[in-house]
């Protein structure tokens, strides 16, 4: 019986190139961005505006610099109160006290889903609002440099 035979230079390159490949489409999924996706597909059905009270102000340190938060507090279509937490750019964040009045829009659809009007959103959170409902960015958006 002859030993078995080497496979050639050209099948370990293409089975080399497969593997690759097939790493390269998972790392890839990975970071596709699932959550802002989803949350712009509920938005897409509509937003109801309403008025929320500022809970909290602080700012934290991390790894991208001083980030400043507000946590506010919003009644949902359903009467429950609901608290989130948002990052503002410096000048809109020195407005805000415990007790002040803010603008927030929460989708129609799921009530939990919020955004403050000078809230700090990520470029292509901006970019997927507008591609899917064909929108012009509104004056207030405030984007994230990254």
């Amino acid at each position: 019986m002859s030993p078995p035979s080497r496979p050639s230079l050209s099948r370990r390159l293409r089975r080399l190139l497969a593997v690759l490949l097939t790493g390269l489409v998972l790392w890839l999924l990975t970071q596709v961005p699932y959550g802002i996706i989803r949350q712009e597909r509920i938005r897409a059905f509509g937003e109801t505006p309403a008025m929320a009270t500022v809970v909290e102000v602080t700012a934290r340190e991390g790894n991208a610099g001083r980030r400043y938060l507000a946590t506010y507090r919003y009644i949902g279509p359903d009467g429950m109160a609901r608290l989130r937490n948002a990052p503002f750019p410096l000048k809109a964040w020195r407005t805000l006290a415990p007790g002040s009045r803010i603008v927030v829009y929460y989708a129609t659809g799921e009530p939990n889903i919020s955004r403050a009007r000078l809230e700090l959103e990520v470029p292509f959170q901006v970019w997927l609002r507008q591609f899917a409902r064909g929108d012009d960015l509104p004056e207030n958006t405030q984007i994230i440099d990254q």
